[in-house]
């Protein structure tokens, strides 16, 4: 997970968990359909699955923060943000099927980040 100072822009649909914030971010990585989660407290988060939110808008308080599900090795740390200058992917396989989602800087404003989806079948 790639935790930044962010809130939810535009989402379809969104859950809220009554769990730490730690503990909420190991809930997303584990779940194949879970794909960006929100810290709404330190008790309590919202969670997006795959396809429900496509904008992440950056925020300039500490405490707004959210997490992308977005591989990097796990020996490294990031010395600045890995979303940019993007596109950034992530690709599960689930049922044979390679569902991707990709973060990308908005190209009209600094302060968001798209989030688009995919889903295909292997040739």
């Amino acid at each position: 997970m790639i935790r930044i100072s962010g809130k939810p822009g535009i989402s379809n649909s969104s859950e809220t968990l009554n769990v730490a914030w730690q503990d909420c971010m190991g809930i997303c990585w584990a779940d194949i359909n879970c794909s960006v989660v929100y810290k709404k407290s330190d008790i309590q988060c919202q969670y997006f699955r795959f396809g429900t939110i496509s904008t992440i808008q950056k925020a300039a308080k500490k405490d707004d923060e959210i997490a992308l599900k977005i591989r990097i090795p796990p020996d490294e740390c990031p010395i600045s943000n890995p979303l940019v200058p993007g596109p950034t992917y992530y690709t599960q396989i689930i049922n044979g099927q390679h569902y991707t989602t990709t973060v990308s800087s908005n190209p009209l404003s600094n302060n968001i980040y798209n989030l688009t989806y995919s889903i295909a079948v292997p040739v």
